[in-house]
């Protein structure tokens, strides 16, 4: 996770906690990559350059739990409205395999959020950001575990969307060909 100076939306200006985070980020890898040079105190300075890492992917995973609400909404709305244009369909209800696989895997993709959600509102819960980064570290597998989840649901959701198109593009095909 790398830190970018941001400007703020209320101003121009870069915020003061951006500036702060950027050089202390900055202080510590000037500090590390000196020690480095030194063997003696060489593995001392590896094992904080990996404590740093450890600490900025736990950075970069409160982040990313905290913006999983939003993204999480957007997505179940989206199922939503696929999920009504399925219904409205001439065929709708016809139990074609293909339309039902494509339920299904609507169905899992949203269960597979709703968890992903859980797991980031476990992370979030509590606004002080000391008690997040606890149970950042804690849940750090449970999260993970729910973002893959999330990814293969969508996967298969995708190809389930793709062979149901197909499908329907071949019956219109034959309708066509038929009237022809």
């Amino acid at each position: 996770c790398s830190t970018t100076l941001a400007a703020t939306d209320e101003d121009e200006g870069v915020a003061p906690r951006d500036v702060a985070i950027e050089t202390a980020h900055l202080a510590v890898d000037s500090v590390l990559s000196l020690g480095g040079a030194v063997p003696v105190v060489g593995d001392f300075f590896d094992l904080i350059a990996n404590f740093k890492e450890q600490w900025m992917q736990l950075v970069g995973r409160i982040d990313e739990a905290n913006e999983v609400a939003t993204w999480a909404q957007d997505e179940i709305n989206l199922l939503d409205d696929i999920k009504k244009q399925i219904n409205r369909r001439a065929d709708a209800g016809s139990n074609v395999l293909a339309e039902k696989a494509l339920k299904r895997a609507a169905i899992e993709l949203n269960e597979s959020i709703k968890q992903l959600v859980a797991e980031a509102n476990r992370i979030s819960a509590d606004g002080t950001r000391a008690k997040q980064y606890f149970r950042g570290a804690i849940h750090k597998r449970n999260f993970e575990s729910a973002k893959e989840a999330v990814e293969e649901a969508r996967k298969i959701f995708s190809q389930a969307l793709a062979v149901d198109t197909n499908e329907m593009v071949r019956a219109i095909n034959q309708k066509l060909d038929a009237l022809l």
